[in-house]
C-alpha cells in the first residue's frame, strides 16, 4: 500500500502531482515485478486519471492502494479541505489516527464530500494509551464517535507495546459487532 502523507496543507495541484507521482511509482513496480493478482479500478472524480490499484485483505475487505494520509496536517479547517480536496481528486483511502486528532475534521469532510460512504475506505488507528482490553474499547468508541462514520474500514494497533493481546481483543469484538470491517497492525 502508498499512503501519501502531506505535512501541511496543499492546493489541489500539489495533491494532483503527487498522486501521479505515487501511480507511476506502482505502475513501474507491477511491471517490473509481472503482478497480475491486482486489478485496476477507476475511480470517479475530477480526475479520472486517479484508477487506483486496489488489495484484497485477508478478511476479503477490498482496499486501495493508494491513501491520502493526514498525519501532521493541522487540526481544523486545514485537515477538512485537505481531505475535501483529496477526495475531489479521487482519492478513495483516508488514512488517519487518534494520536493525530483529526479524526473529526478528516469524518466532517467525508460526510460533506456527498460520494456515498461506502465508496470511501477509512483507515485509523488505536493509540498507545488506549491499549488494554478496557482502553482499547474507549478509545474505538471515541475514533467511531470523532468518525461519525458509522464504521471504520481498517482499524490498527499504531504500535504494538504494551497489552497489545487485551487491545486485539477489544478490536476483534468491535469487528464482530460491525464497527471495524477489518483489524491489524
Amino acid at each position: 500500500l502508498f499512503i501519501l502523507a502531506l505535512t501541511h496543507a496543499v492546493d489541489a495541484q500539489h495533491i494532483l502531482r503527487a498522486a501521479r507521482r505515487a501511480q507511476a511509482h506502482i505502475h513501474q513496480r507491477l511491471v517490473t515485478e509481472h503482478d497480475v493478482g491486482r486489478q485496476s479500478l477507476a475511480l470517479g472524480g475530477v480526475e479520472p486519471q486517479l484508477a487506483q490499484l486496489v488489495e484484497q485483505l485477508q478478511s476479503g475487505v477490498v482496499i486501495p492502494s493508494v491513501g491520502f494520509g493526514v498525519f501532521m496536517i493541522p487540526v481544523g479547517d486545514e485537515t477538512y479541505n485537505a481531505v475535501r480536496t483529496a477526495l475531489s481528486l479521487g482519492y478513495r483511502h483516508i488514512d488517519t489516527a487518534a494520536a493525530y486528532f483529526n479524526e473529526a475534521d478528516v469524518g466532517r469532510a467525508i460526510r460533506d464530500s456527498g460520494i456515498p460512504r461506502e465508496e470511501i475506505f477509512v483507515t485509523s488507528k488505536l493509540w498507545l494509551q488506549d491499549y488494554g482490553y478496557e482502553p482499547a474499547k474507549k478509545g474505538i468508541e471515541t475514533s467511531l464517535k470523532n468518525l461519525g462514520l458509522g464504521y471504520i474500514d481498517l482499524y490498527l494497533i499504531h504500535q504494538p507495546y504494551g497489552d497489545v493481546p487485551g487491545a486485539w481483543k477489544a478490536m476483534e469484538e468491535a469487528k464482530k459487532e460491525g464497527k471495524i470491517r477489518s483489524i491489524g497492525f
